[in-house]
């Protein structure tokens, strides 16, 4: 179950959905009726999060970094 929740996740997370778009997809939707939760410590909501956070949903790409151009041989 958690390993298809997070293929689902991160296929969506590749296309750039931003959080609120991967909760109205549902990705659980055939879970919730035996481990779905809407209240307590632990929703479905906070755990589509936590799978969303964990595999990068939402960061921007990193610059990339400058390039230096490197120096002739025997310089200083």
């Amino acid at each position: 179950m958690v390993t298809i929740i997070r293929d689902r996740v991160q296929a969506m997370v590749e296309k750039g959905l931003t959080l609120d778009q991967v909760k109205a997809a549902r990705p659980t939707a055939d879970y919730e009726p035996r481990y779905g939760a809407t209240s307590g410590p632990w929703t479905t909501d906070m755990f589509v999060e936590a799978v969303y956070t964990t595999l990068g949903g939402g960061k921007k790409p990193a610059p990339a970094a400058p390039r230096v151009p490197a120096r002739p041989a025997g310089r200083k």
